[in-house]
């Protein structure tokens, strides 16, 4: 009877897991990232990164002028260079003096469009403590597309 009782957890666990996975991964259409830095430093860049039709990684500056602490700016990717429609794009942070940090995680993705929405990011903590990257608004749900 024990037995039947953890077999039937493990396979209710197991299939919990498997949903919540799948209801996590969210896709939306962009056309600006915004990025606020709430860091106790300043970032050298914020770089907006893309895969292309070879698929490999590609990389521009989307904006390359020093991010003071406290700011926010908003890139328009119309303006990056390769980054063509129904790519995959996301930013990375380089802060001066310290990290890199990639801001692409598992579950939501972002695909340019002239049409779409606004993605935003943000890092906090010290130069090398606690500066994550990490999303911080998604766009608006009329933004959400079916997963590629």
């Amino acid at each position: 009877m024990k037995l039947r009782i953890l077999l039937g957890l493990a396979v209710l666990a197991a299939t919990i897991g498997v949903g919540s996975a799948a209801a996590d991964a969210n896709c939306y259409k962009i056309s600006k990232m915004k990025y606020k830095n709430r860091g106790a430093y300043a970032v050298k860049e914020f770089v907006v990164k893309y895969i292309g039709k070879d698929d490999k990684e590609w990389s521009d500056v989307g904006y390359f002028q020093t991010i003071d602490s406290g700011q926010t700016k908003t890139i328009d990717l119309s303006y990056i260079d390769g980054l063509e429609k129904g790519y995959e794009a996301w930013g990375k942070v380089k802060i001066e003096s310290g990290d890199n940090e990639d801001c692409r995680k598992d579950g939501t993705k972002f695909y340019y469009n002239e049409n779409g929405g606004t993605v935003t990011y943000k890092t906090k903590g010290t130069t090398l403590n606690n500066n994550r990257c990490t999303l911080n608004e998604k766009p608006a749900d009329k933004y959400k597309i079916d997963c590629p």
